[in-house]
């Protein structure tokens, strides 16, 4: 009877390794790949990961750049690593977007228009100013 015990408690330990390893790594790779880019937390503050390219990133991209948050989180649940990493270059990269080739970017909504006023009324504002 110990023996069986023993080991339901062993499958017990190794399927509780594997959800926690699910959770963890799945929850960021899976969503970031099939959900353009994102998690919920990603799509509520409006950022998405891309490609340095420019386009969407695949699995193994995802895979990638979220099995090195492990080397990003040192110290535990601080990501000093990856702070100190994204203080020091120019795109604000952490290491698993080195290792991806990818990039975190802010969206654009698409209801804004790039300038606040369309060129005509800029050209018009200027002649009336330089009129009076």
């Amino acid at each position: 009877m110990g023996d069986i015990t023993d080991t339901a408690g062993k499958w017990f330990v190794a399927a509780m390794v594997l959800f926690n390893f699910l959770l963890f790594w799945g929850y960021f790779t899976l969503f970031e790949a099939f959900w353009n880019g994102q998690t919920p937390g990603k799509r509520l503050v409006k950022i998405r990961v891309i490609k340095d390219s420019g386009r969407q990133i695949t699995l193994f991209e995802a895979l990638a750049r979220n099995l090195v948050r492990i080397v990003d989180m040192i110290p535990p649940n601080f990501y000093l690593v990856g702070l100190v990493s994204m203080l020091c270059n120019k795109q604000q990269k952490r290491l698993g977007d080195f290792v991806a080739g990818t990039i975190v970017i802010h969206e654009r909504s698409s209801e804004q228009p790039m300038l606040g006023h369309t060129s005509r009324s800029i050209t018009a504002s200027l002649y009336q100013q330089a009129s009076t």
